[in-house]
């Protein structure tokens, strides 16, 4: 997402807003029903999909997912048996993405950057609860 520098409601920066909070709010109003309507055969999931760069450049659109191909781990994510239980991974392809490995062109690999994710932290979700006024 790559929108003009702004605020929202609360004056908190836009993509901020919309890209984390917008996210971690909508999951914790849901929070009690997804609970109490998860069962023993199928836990109530919540999928959050994150903005990847789109644009109108013909030569990237060669090498980029279509509307269908991307909408596919998001499909996954959703329904697979092998997340039943777990939450917090990052998706790719239809599949847990572990960190990212730099490539021979010095760009990224598939994955998340290392930096970026720790399973055990939970200083932005405390955090956010607080910048909500959800504590």
């Amino acid at each position: 997402m790559a929108c003009p520098e702004g605020k929202t409601a609360d004056m908190f920066e836009s993509q901020f807003g919309t890209n984390h909070q917008a996210h971690f709010l909508l999951f914790y109003l849901l929070k009690d029903l997804l609970l109490s309507s998860s069962t023993p055969a199928f836990n109530s999931r919540v999928v959050v999909v994150l903005p990847a760069p789109t644009g109108k450049d013909e030569e990237l659109k060669k090498v980029w997912k279509n509307p269908q191909q991307a909408a596919d781990t998001t499909a996954w994510g959703a329904v697979a048996k092998g997340l039943e239980g777990r939450g917090g991974v990052f998706q790719n392809d239809c599949q847990i993405a572990g960190a990212c490995v730099a490539q021979s062109n010095g760009q990224a690999g598939p994955g998340y950057a290392e930096w970026a994710y720790n399973p055990g932290e939970n200083k932005l979700s405390e955090k956010t609860l607080e910048l909500l006024n959800l504590t």
